[in-house]
């Protein structure tokens, strides 16, 4: 997994959400959430529109509400302070391991 790239995760995803989990890599760890914004509990990625990462930030592409991936928290928007639903994980070797 490249670092500081997102990848989108199917594991476990219904037929019409293809994305279960968002993962970044950033150096040796990795920071995973559910795929879900706290605005309205709607996807952050669907399967036509990824959303924009830049400089340590997503954007959701629901509303544009824009996350603060190390901190886990929604820095500008609709949903400004709320976190994201953070997954335990871990980085062995080229795996990434969620709990």
């Amino acid at each position: 997994m490249p670092s500081d790239h997102p990848k989108y995760l199917a594991l476990g995803a219904s037929s019409g959400e293809p994305f279960l989990f968002i993962a970044v890599k950033r150096g040796a760890s990795v920071d995973v959430f559910y795929n879900r914004c706290p605005h309205m509990n709607l996807p952050l990625a669907t399967k036509e529109t990824k959303p924009k990462y830049e400089d340590g930030k997503l954007t959701c592409v629901q509303h544009k509400a824009v996350f603060d991936i190390e901190r886990g928290v929604c820095v500008q928007g609709v949903c400004n302070g709320k976190p994201l639903w953070r997954i335990d994980a871990q980085v062995r070797g080229d795996d990434v391991f969620v709990a």
